[in-house]
């Protein structure tokens, strides 16, 4: 393998040679769901990603996607091609790793993975933006907008698969083998492996594994002490099955900690704390530098909340509890600055539509059927 070869030019290489592989599998998963008919239009939309992988250009992407849906009469019926295209991310990132299998370098392997993936992903956000109205030159999102809302939509079903499938299996074998392949086919790993946690022994077992480095260890049956400084999960510690709601201390020392201090040794000059949850403040104060600004942006709610004193006093923060948006001189600076475009805003606009459409699109959010709704530009004159 010549590692010098760009990756645009190695990925359009395996896709046209895997062409004709995907296209069996794609049929088939398209004949068990009663949509082959579809095979074309998804077959089009695959050469398009082939040919932006080539030359990106996302205003050309996106006139010659609408161009494919015109003709295959798809215009108002782009819904229907939303599933197929999830299937096809899936087909195409198993093919990848079949063609790669032998390649010693993970990481241009990982890039060339998220490429792919981030493409077929952005045709799958368009084909959500215009299922969203009727007309589709209302919606006019930017590309990495439609990447995102494509790659959001495809991982919430793909974990809702996964989900569906372990509620009827009680076989611990068969529930990693769902599992290790559900999230193989939804996320763009370097690597995965599964551990079970005995909170008796106190350790943690890998009990299976998936790297796509030959010279990777095999890590099965590699055995940890829960407080292992490597073992950074609370959820892994504790076991707890629900949403991580506190912060690991390891984690924020080994990483977040040695990642700022790469770009700022003495820490940020300002941090904003927007999440709103007390725990995360003492963490967020250790990033600020000596005499930095700290603001807490979030919503703390009416309860007390509590910090440490000193790392704040030590560093002699100043420390900002903004309760509005600075009024007139704040607007008036972020106006003339997204004017200039020196604030990029318009990547949080995700969706523009004439005051007509604004019910249907408010409906959607209500319903919860909007979660690709970032934000939204109504044209009222």
């Amino acid at each position: 393998m010549d590692w010098n070869t760009p990756i645009p030019e190695l990925a359009v290489n395996i896709l046209k040679g895997r062409r004709e592989q995907l296209a069996t599998e794609l049929s088939e998963r398209l004949r068990l769901s009663g949509s082959e008919s579809l095979l074309g239009a998804h077959l089009a939309l695959f050469d398009l990603a082939a040919a932006h992988i080539q030359e990106r250009s996302p205003r050309r992407t996106l006139a010659e996607f609408h161009r494919i849906l015109a003709v295959a009469g798809y215009r108002q019926g782009a819904r229907l091609l939303i599933s197929g295209q999830m299937g096809l991310w899936v087909i195409l990132q198993r093919l990848i790793r079949e063609e790669t299998k032998s390649w010693e370098n993970q990481e241009f392997l990982h890039r060339l993975l998220a490429l792919t993936g981030e493409t077929l992903d952005g045709l799958t956000g368009a084909l959500i933006a215009i299922s969203l109205s009727e007309d589709s030159s209302v919606m006019s999102p930017g590309w990495e907008a439609l990447v995102e809302v494509g790659r959001t939509r495809r991982e919430f079903e793909m974990l809702n698969g996964i989900v569906r499938e372990l509620l009827d299996v009680r076989d611990a074998k068969t529930a990693f083998d769902i599992l290790k392949r559900g999230i193989l086919d939804t996320f763009c790993l370097r690597s995965l492996s599964i551990s079970i946690v005995n909170h008796e022994k106190g350790d943690i077992e890998v009990v299976d594994a998936t790297s796509w480095s030959p010279i990777t260890r095999e890590p099965i049956g590699i055995g940890y002490d829960l407080a292992h400084p490597d073992v950074l999960c609370e959820v892994v510690r504790t076991g707890r099955m629900e949403v991580v709601d506190g912060w690991d201390p390891r984690y924020h020392e080994r990483i977040v900690q040695a990642e700022l201090k790469k770009i700022a040794p003495e820490g940020a000059d300002v941090v904003f704390e927007s999440t709103g949850i007390p725990a995360c403040l003492d963490p967020a104060i250790d990033l600020c530098r000596p005499h930095g600004k700290f603001i807490l942006q979030g919503n703390y709610g009416a309860a007390p909340i509590s910090y440490h004193f000193l790392p704040a006093h030590g560093r002699r923060l100043t420390m900002f509890y903004p309760c509005d948006d600075g009024f007139t001189p704040c607007r008036r600076a972020v106006l003339k600055n997204m004017a200039m475009w020196v604030l990029p805003w318009h990547h949080t606009i995700t969706h523009r539509i004439e005051a007509r459409d604004a019910p249907k699109l408010y409906e959607a959010i209500h319903k919860g059927e909007g979660r690709d709704v970032l934000g939204a530009v109504i044209r009222w004159a």
